[in-house]
């Protein structure tokens, strides 16, 4: 849209923004609303301050002024969050140096919606922190305020959406016509991570995936070793060079060769130790003496183990992922010259590293790159599906770039509103992907101002594309668990053609009301989710209701492909729909035959990241797409999901057919043993390298053979059962420790009345437990619970 379109009020939560910068300068020619300025989290008493500013900036149509102070006049964030994810949505066209801690770089950057109005709202403290009050609070004065869309890059752990007050106040928000975009949770790769209120039906939850430029560094000029040295390893990271000179190199060397003398207790590997919140150093000062370290990835802040590393005196670092993440890289501003690399890459330089002595490297510092090739791929942090609090709704909704997002951030101090003081940067996670998609439904009500919310939500959805998406391994297609229905392609939802319309939400009908987390299979959404297909037969099946919003009649006849062997039928198989009109179909998936093409392992743990997630013209109109999935509230066994896609064939040359994905799991009695359980999904998937073989004597080798009645004289026995072994990591029961149990021991961390996650019993569910259970974490352990 441009200056001349109709406005849209954008709603912002977090940390407030940084008021310098010129990307919230004014847009000219657009009355200010009147805004309520005063919504306390107190319940009317402010314990710090009136509510007010005072100082000499004004609010002007950008930025039409902040909704919730309660902090004796503090209006800017204190840690960039705010300033950046409210600038993504919404900020101007500028010309300004993106500033990392040891380099500077001017760019162009503009927000997705830069002439939508901006309210922002304080719900969290200054110092960090977001106060349940004063979220719902200010939840509630959007609906006051008329807001057309708000974001909520902020979350925590998963809960029942029906038992949850800021999932709640977003209902009524959605109610009163509001459309609300929120963060999927930085908890990726593993499966089921989803936070709150993403899993709520009601909310747009978004993952983060790339973008097609990228900001890339390289490991080059390395010498020395027994062995061949790599050829350069280009990776990721927003960084000087180290050495400066080009002609000069520096030693490499493995973090984990270097034993731990600061935190003794720490993981040199890892770069880190302690509490991931908040890491420790593993080394003293001077430990280091220039060298180029390289730390793997996982558990601790990327940009943590780098900073423990230079701070130790290493002179740059090499952040390697682990095999969970593959190729998924992230170019953070990390405080000393560093490079991300991926997990082959990572294999490839530490065997290097293994042989001989004299290795030697030099970093090249930041180069920026632009290519489709690029883009599309999900990022590791991002959290994935299912649902675990609403099996039967389909999470995450979409995804959108969150990976390397350059926007606005405040500095602490910086008075100068001059567009070249360097209050840009680079940040990564859903929380940057969410107001990209907030901004994406404001510029689609400026050009479609006749869909209502819940249609533009669904037009946003249908016309998401997954031509080119990629798991974070940057090889596999990846499925509607990692990418909803796809990344939103503006494009294609200006002209979409096919919506859904809000019938009854049901949304109320959580358990604690009498009804259940299956009620979200009626959900009148354009997506498709069973936690039970097979239970009581061979299909499941949805009812949807489809509008057309093209200028022609259409016909649409329906066809399926699977590798997997599922079968689908949609009913009717064909219809006709004239302009406005609506039809009724019917969808039934078939996996009574069905086996997975492509065996995949299980998803591997998360990890703590830096960017924290707080808690119609019908001659072009594109193609549609619904993402359906079948989930499971107890866990992800890749081996047992099975695919398919579904497309409606369009009569008319001018409107592009509709595709449409479908993943499936059974919870059958697979195994014949008279209960459905997650066992079942085990006997017909073999793992030719569980050792011992067939533990269970099954017949077949595999995760059931996991947890075996010999004790580990090492392990404590937490659960009960007679033995210290690898089941006592299991703590949902499910044959596995995998990301589930990782939540699980999250979600107890610092207890002391959860004797399960304590499983070294020290009577504390810490660190030191979450080692343990890392050690465990999706490998299949020997028979006496280690793994082999």
């Amino acid at each position: 849209p441009t200056a001349t379109d109709p406005w849209t009020e954008v709603a912002y939560y977090d940390f407030l923004f940084g008021l310098e910068t010129s990307t919230y300068a004014p847009n000219g020619g657009v009355p200010v609303g009147e805004w309520g300025l005063e919504v306390c989290a107190y319940a009317g008493q402010d314990p710090i301050g009136p509510a007010t500013y005072t100082g000499s900036l004004t609010w002007n149509d950008a930025n039409i002024g902040p909704g919730d102070f309660c902090y004796g006049g503090v209006v800017e964030d204190a840690n960039q969050h705010g300033s950046h994810t409210a600038s993504t949505a919404a900020g101007n066209y500028v010309s300004a140096p993106i500033v990392a801690p040891t380099i500077t770089i001017n760019k162009d950057m503009s927000g997705v919606a830069p002439h939508a109005s901006l309210i922002t709202y304080a719900g969290c403290l200054p110092e960090g922190g977001c106060l349940g009050l004063s979220l719902v609070n200010a939840i509630e004065q959007i609906v006051v305020d008329g807001v057309d869309v708000a974001n909520y890059s902020i979350g925590g752990g998963a809960s029942n959406a029906w038992n949850d007050s800021d999932s709640l106040g977003f209902l009524s928000a959605r109610e009163a016509g509001i459309w609300v975009a929120t963060s999927a949770s930085n908890d990726g790769p593993g499966a089921g991570s989803i936070g709150s209120p993403a899993d709520a039906p009601w909310i747009t939850t978004v993952g983060a995936s790339t973008h097609n430029r990228v900001i890339n560094n390289t490991l080059e000029n390395m010498t020395g070793g027994d062995t061949a040295a790599p050829a350069n390893i280009t990776g990721k990271g927003l960084t000087a060079a180290y050495p400066v000179d080009p002609l000069q190199t520096a030693s490499i060397v493995y973090a984990g060769d270097y034993p731990a003398t600061g935190d003794p207790l720490a993981d040199p590997a890892l770069c880190a130790g302690g509490d991931a919140a908040a890491s420790t150093n593993p080394w003293t000062p001077g430990t280091f003496n220039g060298e180029i370290v390289v730390c793997d990835r996982g558990t601790y802040a990327r940009v943590d183990k780098c900073k423990h590393a230079g701070d130790a005196g290493a002179g740059g670092c090499i952040l390697a992922n682990h095999a969970a993440a593959g190729d998924s890289l992230v170019a953070d501003g990390h405080s000393y010259p560093a490079v991300h690399i991926t997990y082959d890459d990572g294999v490839v330089l530490k065997a290097w590293l293994a042989s001989g002595t004299g290795h030697v490297g030099r970093i090249t510092g930041s180069v920026f790159d632009l290519d489709p090739i690029f883009g599309d791929v999900e990022a590791g942090f991002s959290s994935r599906g299912p649902n675990r609090n609403a099996p039967n709704n389909l999470k995450p909704d979409v995804t959108n770039p969150g990976v390397d997002i350059l926007a606005a951030i405040n500095t602490a101090g910086n008075t100068n509103p001059d567009p070249t003081n360097g209050e840009f940067g680079s940040l990564s996670g859903t929380s940057m992907s969410s107001p990209h998609t907030a901004g994406s439904y404001a510029l689609l009500k400026a050009k479609r101002p006749e869909l209502s919310p819940h249609e533009a939500q669904s037009a946003l959805m249908m016309t998401s594309t997954r031509e080119f998406t990629k798991d974070s391994n940057g090889s596999d297609a990846g499925d509607p668990f990692d990418r909803g229905a796809g990344r939103v392609d503006l494009t294609r939802a200006a002209k979409a053609g096919l919506v859904m319309s809000a019938k009854d939400m049901n949304n109320p009908g959580g358990p604690e009301y009498g009804g259940s987390s299956s009620d979200a299979m009626s959900l009148n959404i354009p997506s498709f989710s069973s936690a039970n297909c097979g239970s009581t037969g061979p299909n499941c099946t949805w009812t949807r209701e489809v509008k057309s919003v093209a200028s022609v009649p259409v016909t649409w006849t329906a066809g399926f492909t699977s590798e997997d062997g599922v079968t689908v039928t949609v009913t009717p198989n064909q219809f006709t729909l004239a302009p406005g009109a609506t039809q009724v179909i019917t969808v039934s998936a078939d996996i009574t035959s069905a086996q997975p093409a492509t065996p995949q392992g299980p998803a591997g743990p998360g990890e703590v990241n830096e960017s924290q997630h707080f808690v119609a013209a019908t001659d072009t109109a594109p193609a549609q797409t619904f993402p359906q999935c079948f989930t499971s509230t107890n866990g992800r066994d890749h081996d047992c999901w099975v695919f398919a896609d579904i497309s409606l064939t369009s009569s008319e040359p001018s409107v592009p057919d509709v595709s449409m994905p479908l993943a499936a799991r059974s919870t059958g009695d697979a195994d014949g043993d008279g209960i459905k359980d997650l066992v079942d999904n085990c006997p017909t998937v073999a793992n030719p390298s569980q050792d011992p073989a067939d533990d269970d004597t099954d017949g077949v080798p595999n995760a059931c053979d996991n947890c075996l009645n010999v004790a580990n004289p090492s392990q404590c026995d937490t659960n009960g059962d007679g033995f210290g072994n690898h089941c006592d990591a299991d703590l949902n029961n499910n044959g596995i420790t995998n990301s589930f149990d990782l939540n699980i021991m999250r979600s107890n961390f610092g207890s002391t009345s959860h004797p399960d996650s304590d499983l070294n019993c020290n009577g504390i569910t810490n660190s030191f437990d979450l080692v343990m259970m890392r050690n465990m974490f999706g490998q299949p352990p020997g028979p006496s619970g280690l793994n082999p």
